[in-house]
């Protein structure tokens, strides 16, 4: 029993050995099966015998495992390089090296059915030892085959004999956002890289608010719009299949593309699902992929030929054209001008806590803003296309360029207009400043109607008063004459400063016009409700004293002197005979007066009066004079048009004599009788 338990824990400790170590190998052997630019797979130095091109055991489980990697990789095209020793003629054993080359390239397309275009072979003979031919050892490590990379459509090495990475069609210069790309060699698509090094066959993908730039060797530049993807299958070949496909596909989304020509015989083809363009020089264009296939290009310099369902166009400088798919090529169409900027202004702009506002003349039946903090227009910060006229933008400190152009009704871009900068600076405070001189926030109380507002604000403010905008001084200074009307006299004055901070402060001015006294003219009918037969009418003159207790409170005194005349018909206990004739009555009066808004010209108010009604009572012939007084309270309304320095104003009361009216008149027995009078006032402040 002891015997066997060791027995099984021997065997386990092997087992787990064993896996660690084929572990081990397999990480190590995958880590070595590596195609990339720069990389190169030897395999299996020694494997084959002198004079012989047999594939041994080993050599052909390293070429399974090739196999597996290659099916992964179906875009990816390799090099199969044999080598010899120097043993032999060279001219043997570059037949030897070759034929040991196709005995690999036979291997994988019988077993894996890797397409036999996809798989060069080349018969180097000894011309590359990598070890001392004079002797056994170095002459069996001679005796090899080598797997470099190939570009995936011009078919050259991706690795020089140095095992450097070579024959790259650019880098990726430029990308914000989610941006992938996929070479041959990789199986799925991964998180791109700055200087990211591009080749035949790379795929570029970008998502939502995601852009990207590629810089090709000749300075040619691609900028990928957001959710697009484009593949790259080379710039420099001259190859009858690059022009078939196309030295770029963009297969959605959009492209600015800046290509130079090395020189006039050569072509740049840029291939969409429903054209192809060809570019012949120095040229700049903007392509767009829609979700139908339709396909868009619009030319900013130079010119290209489109091809679509065996037809073509040319399309010249500033002008454009659309292509649906399976149709051909509409007649090119004048690219939309840029609209005429009305805002900014200027190149530099505090910061605004409502944005940048951009405004704008539209020139077409769209307009597109892009905002930019580089002047490649890679890193977008802002970009909207609009029927509007104008949008706002909120940024932060910084510089930063943008530009707007033209877009048409079946969405060709125009040109853009230059660049413009646009530098943003932020203040260190949250309100506008904003100073009063010589006047208080608050209530002020002042006995003279005209005033002067003034105050000191930043001098890219704009300041209001009232709604009211007011001229600026170029040292802040701003200022405005008011005349005040009676009452209180509300002004509020706002700043508003470049960087979109406010600030507001209220004065009020409280005016009293101390009107010194007011004169009227009027003329009183005696009310005689149950005799208006003996009605006739009187002048009268007054003077108001309105403010005579307080120069706040309408609380002052009326004096009114007049005339005139009722003829009783009967006698009475006074023994009235026909000729009798009241005259010369007065009122002594204390006057309050309610009135409306002092803010305005045309005031209404409102007057309520107590005292005294007196008269002389004179009837014969020898003018024997009877006397009397009675009490009256009064209620009248009116209207004044205020002055600076006067007023006018019509007024009418009505009185009533409360007691004693049967003096002065003798038909009455019942009932309050009373006087209406009728005023024309003018008052002197």
């Amino acid at each position: 029993m002891e015997f066997n338990k060791t027995t099984r824990k021997q065997r386990s400790i092997e087992l787990i050995f064993f896996i660690l170590v084929f572990c081990i190998f397999q990480v190590s052997y995958s880590q070595e099966l590596n195609l990339a630019p720069g990389s190169t797979i030897v395999l299996r130095t020694g494997a084959f015998q002198s004079d012989s091109d047999s594939l041994d055991k080993p050599m052909v489980q390293s070429l399974h495992t090739l196999g597996e990697y290659l099916v992964q990789r179906p875009d990816m095209k390799i090099v199969v390089q044999g080598h010899s020793d120097s043993t032999g003629r060279p001219e043997y054993n570059d037949d030897l090296s070759l034929r040991r080359a196709k005995k690999v390239r036979e291997f994988l397309i019988t077993n894996y059915s890797i397409r036999g275009e996809n798989i060069l072979v080349k018969g180097m003979g000894s011309t590359v030892p990598i070890a001392d031919n004079t002797e056994a050892e170095g002459r069996a490590k001679n005796r090899r085959v080598e797997i470099k990379p190939l570009t995936a459509v011009t078919n050259r090495e991706l690795t020089d004999n140095n095992n450097n990475p070579t024959n790259e069609e650019g880098i990726l210069s430029f990308f914000n956002g989610t941006v992938q790309t996929k070479a041959p060699w990789q199986i799925g698509f991964g998180d791109a890289f700055i200087s990211e090094p591009i080749y035949e066959l790379h795929k570029i993908n970008t998502r939502t608010e995601s852009r990207a730039e590629v810089t090709f060797t000749d300075d040619s530049r691609l900028q990928v719009g957001e959710n697009s993807l484009v593949i790259v299958y080379g710039l420099e070949s001259k190859e009858p299949a690059i022009k078939e496909k196309g030295n770029i596909e963009l297969v959605k989304g959009g492209l600015l593309a800046k290509l130079k020509a090395i020189d006039k015989k050569q072509e740049y083809v840029v291939k969409t699902p429903s054209a192809q363009m060809a570019y012949s020089s120095i040229t700049k264009s903007k392509l767009a992929v829609d979700k139908s296939n339709r396909s868009t290009v619009a030319m900013y310099e130079g010119m290209t030929e489109v091809t679509a369902a065996g037809q073509s166009i040319e399309v010249p400088e500033n002008y454009g054209t659309q292509i649906f798919e399976k149709s051909a090529p509409e007649s090119p169409r004048k690219l939309p001008d840029p609209p005429i900027i009305f805002t900014p202004e200027k190149d530099y702009l505090p910061w605004n806590k409502d944005g940048v506002t951009f405004t704008w003349k539209p020139k077409s039946p769209m307009a597109k803003l892009e905002v930019s903090t580089d002047t490649s227009f890679n890193h977008i910060v802002w970009s909207v296309t609009t029927r509007q006229t104008l949008s706002k933008v909120n940024l932060d400190d910084g510089v930063y360029y943008w530009h707007m152009q033209g877009v048409d009704s079946i969405g060709l871009e125009g040109k853009p207009f230059a660049t413009r900068t646009l530098t943003v600076k932020k203040y260190n405070y949250e309100r506008a400043r904003l100073d009063l001189l010589s006047i208080e926030e608050g209530l002020n109380t002042v006995n003279e109607p005209d005033i002067v507002l003034m105050g000191n604000a930043d001098t890219r403010s704009i300041v209001k008063i009232n709604g009211e905008r007011l001229f600026l001084q170029p040292t802040g200074d701003f200022s405005r004459n008011a005349h005040l009307m009676e009452g209180d006299n509300t002004f509020v004055i706002e700043a508003r400063d470049s960087a979109g901070f406010e600030n507001s402060k209220t004065v009020v001015y409280r005016y009293s016009t101390s009107r010194r006294f007011g004169f009227t003219l009027g003329f009183s009918p005696l009310v005689l409700p149950n005799k208006y037969g003996s009605l006739k009418v009187g002048a009268d003159v007054a003077l108001k004293f309105p403010q005579l207790f307080s120069t706040d409170q309408n609380f002052g005194i009326n004096l009114t002197v007049g005339e005139f005349q009722i003829n009783n018909l009967s006698e009475d206990s006074l023994r009235v005979t026909p000729e009798t004739h009241l005259r010369f009555y007065g009122f002594a009066e204390m006057m309050l007066t309610v009135e409306g808004s002092r803010e305005q010209r045309i005031i209404p108010f409102l007057e309520v009066t107590s005292g005294a009604f007196l008269w002389a009572n004179y009837h014969g012939e020898y003018y024997h004079s009877v006397a009397g007084a009675a009490y009256v309270a009064g209620l009248g309304a009116g209207i004044r048009s205020n002055g600076a320095t006067n007023a006018f104003g019509i007024i009418g009361n009505y009185r009533w004599v409360i007691n004693d009216y049967q003096r002065f008149d003798p038909l009455a027995q019942k009932g309050i009788h009373g006087i209406f009078n009728l005023q024309l006032a003018y008052y002197v402040y």
